[in-house]
């Protein structure tokens, strides 16, 4: 039931085509990964929408009520150190690929 389709010349075509697009936009509400997170993306989108309505609408207060303000260096020291996790991460991955490698190659 989901074993790949093995690709003749005819299905190479239809594959290839410019009509390709079409069909996947067309199939994207039946695919799994899009239902799986339409419930999600929708909660935070509505969210948002949510607060920036209540801020063009509370704009008047702004005088009474302080904008929330967070320092742009929060944000600098926050990247800075989850860019070096992830070289990090990407680092000991990387390794253990390549030792894992050299292994699979000593046992061939």
């Amino acid at each position: 039931k989901y074993r790949r389709v093995v690709f003749g010349g005819p299905e190479w075509v239809r594959h290839r085509s410019t009509q390709r697009y079409t069909r996947h936009i067309m199939s994207m509400t039946s695919s799994r990964v899009v239902q799986a997170l339409l419930y999600p993306v929708s909660c935070f989108a509505l969210s948002a929408g949510v607060v920036c309505f209540l801020d063009s609408q509370l704009s008047p207060w702004h005088d009474i009520i302080q904008p929330l303000k967070i320092p742009v260096s929060v944000f600098s020291l926050s990247g800075g150190a989850l860019s070096l996790l992830l070289v990090f991460r990407t680092n000991v991955s990387y390794g253990r690929w390549w030792e894992a490698r050299k292994i699979w190659g000593g046992q061939l």
